[in-house]
């Protein structure tokens, strides 16, 4: 498993100005190993997710899954000086559940808050939606370390 000191080193390396092309390509392709290893966790959370949407909305419910690319998890980092620390990005790996009715996202918000108290945080925007008028709640998780592959 990567260290987070590992972790934010490689973010180090890929925005500094002093940094080799090599040392930039090595970390570039250590944050993709990052990145992948967050496909078992994802895959965990999608089984779940599908469950829940099939339960609560038959007809209607779907699931996409998303894993943030490799270019753009870099650009996020070289150009947003405000992040500072790879290992807090929250958004490398994400599940959207597309249910027919506001009401039926609340009952999967419940399904989830009932199973787990490892919420990093709760965005609701269905309640304060968004000025472009997106409207859902992000459930930030933090995952289990013996979710993720260990790399050495």
């Amino acid at each position: 498993m990567f260290s987070r000191n590992k972790i934010d080193k490689w973010r180090q390396i890929l925005s500094s100005d002093d940094a080799s092309l090599e040392e930039k390509e090595n970390a570039a392709i250590l944050v993709n190993t990052w990145r992948a290893s967050h496909l078992l966790p994802l895959s965990v959370f999608e089984r779940e997710l599908q469950q829940f949407v099939r339960e609560i909305d038959p007809g209607f419910g779907m699931v996409a899954q998303r894993l943030k690319r490799t270019p753009t998890i870099i650009h996020k980092i070289k150009e947003r000086k405000t992040i500072d620390k790879l290992s807090v990005l929250q958004d490398v790996a994400g599940l959207r559940g597309i249910v027919s009715d506001v009401g039926l996202v609340r009952e999967i918000v419940e399904k989830y808050q009932a199973k787990s108290q490892k919420w990093v945080r709760i965005k609701d925007y269905i309640a304060n939606p968004r000025s472009s008028g997106y409207r859902g709640v992000h459930l930030v998780y933090r995952t289990p370390k013996n979710l993720f592959w260990k790399f050495n």
